[in-house]
């Protein structure tokens, strides 16, 4: 393309959205109004972005500070009905937290993921969306990244839009955005309550952003703690009394058995890794367990487990991350059983919990997330708000 040519189509571009800025900057104004007046805590929520014409954006798109829109798009794609469903698309993206948790996912896949999240809420909703907005009911009520792990490999069978773009949030400015967005939702949460209009599908944002957080570390140290306590163990047989064909439980006094301490390898947890591990060094240094045994796992297991003993000074121990694919729980707690089934006290698993459960064990397992995902049984701590902090 010559530089007439380019300069020809550029000029073209603009004298559009000069002809239809006036006519879109109404048409997402009414859209915007009807939000408060209807939905308020969308409505509040809207008011709390910048929602700008651009010429960057040949259609909407969202970085989870702004929504840009193409005024060309606008009035010529949209009516006053899909109008307000692709403006409710675009901040579901931002109150999902879309533009902040991509991490290492593919821009393309990470797009069409959002979209089959949020696009059914968007119907639940009662609003209209452009005919080629990705719905697919086997997608229904999981998270982006849940709906990651399942698209397939080949993405050619699924038409998609070019609207309601997901842009990363900017570079630094998650954890600022993060904390402004929470305070945003619990607002409108309690404006929108005193309206008496919730939406539904908004209860379980709601109550994520209110519910108190607490210290993962200290949770960690409190769940191995307890299994310190004097307690009766029926997996530690009395041996006085095997001889006599009677089973009793043995007393264990202050002494931890095996900790299993999994590590979830796949590229969205690797950062997270150095304060793990040295959380579980301090926590193994003054729970002192008989052992431990550490075990990477992306989709399966990396490498062999380590085995520390209660005398080891593992801080010493060098410890590679090996993985970086995608994600399976149903490795390490298979592994356990076949090797350490008659041993293990508990499972401590550092995950973001996207990948597929296995049944729950019978032993205690605590999973230490890094976002604010709930693990299906078992116990969740949530890593990220308190090492933002160090």
């Amino acid at each position: 393309m010559t530089n007439k040519t380019k300069e020809a189509k550029q000029a073209k571009k603009l004298l559009a959205y000069e002809e239809n800025l006036a006519a879109a900057k109404q048409q997402m104004s009414n859209s915007t109004s009807h939000f408060m007046l209807k939905q308020p805590f969308y409505g509040t929520l809207l008011c709390n972005l910048e929602i700008l014409p651009s010429l960057d954006v040949d259609t909407m798109a969202t970085n989870g500070t702004f929504i840009k829109y193409s005024p060309l798009f606008v009035v010529k794609k949209l009516n006053t009905q899909t109008t307000r469903g692709v403006t409710l698309h675009e901040l579901l993206h931002v109150i999902m937290k879309h533009p902040l948790r991509r991490q290492y996912r593919d821009v393309k896949r990470w797009n069409i993921a959002c979209d089959y999240a949020i696009n059914p809420i968007v119907i639940r909703a009662g609003y209209a969306l452009p005919r080629d907005a990705l719905l697919d009911p086997k997608y229904d009520n999981l998270s982006a990244e849940a709906i990651y792990n399942r698209l397939p490999e080949d993405l050619s069978g699924i038409k998609i839009p070019k609207w309601g773009i997901v842009e990363d949030a900017p570079d630094g400015e998650s954890t600022e955005i993060e904390a402004k967005l929470d305070i945003a939702i619990s607002q409108a949460a309690e404006i929108a309550k005193q309206r008496g209009i919730v939406p539904g599908d908004m209860d379980g944002v709601i109550a994520e952003v209110k519910a108190p957080l607490v210290d993962w570390r200290n949770m960690l140290y409190s769940f191995v703690k307890n299994i310190n306590d004097n307690d009766y163990s029926w997996r530690r047989p009395n041996r006085a009394y095997i001889s006599e064909d009677e089973y009793f439980p043995s007393l264990f006094e202050e002494v931890t058995g095996t900790i299993v301490v999994v590590a979830d390898t796949s590229g969205s947890c690797v950062q997270e890794f150095s304060q793990f591990w040295g959380e579980i060094c301090a926590m193994h240094q003054e729970t002192k367990p008989d052992k431990l045994i550490f075990i990477q796992c992306d989709y399966d297991i990396q490498g062999e487990p380590v085995e520390f003993t209660r005398d080891d000074y593992i801080t010493k121990r060098e410890i590679h991350v090996q993985g970086c694919g995608g994600t399976s729980f149903k490795a390490p707690f298979e592994l356990i059983d076949e090797k350490y089934s008659n041993d293990v006290d508990v499972v401590i698993y550092l995950t973001d919990l996207y990948g597929d459960f296995p049944d729950e064990p019978a032993y205690p397992v605590l999973w230490v997330s890094i976002n604010k995902e709930k693990a299906p049984w078992g116990t969740t701590v949530y890593m990220h708000p308190i090492a933002k902090d160090n």
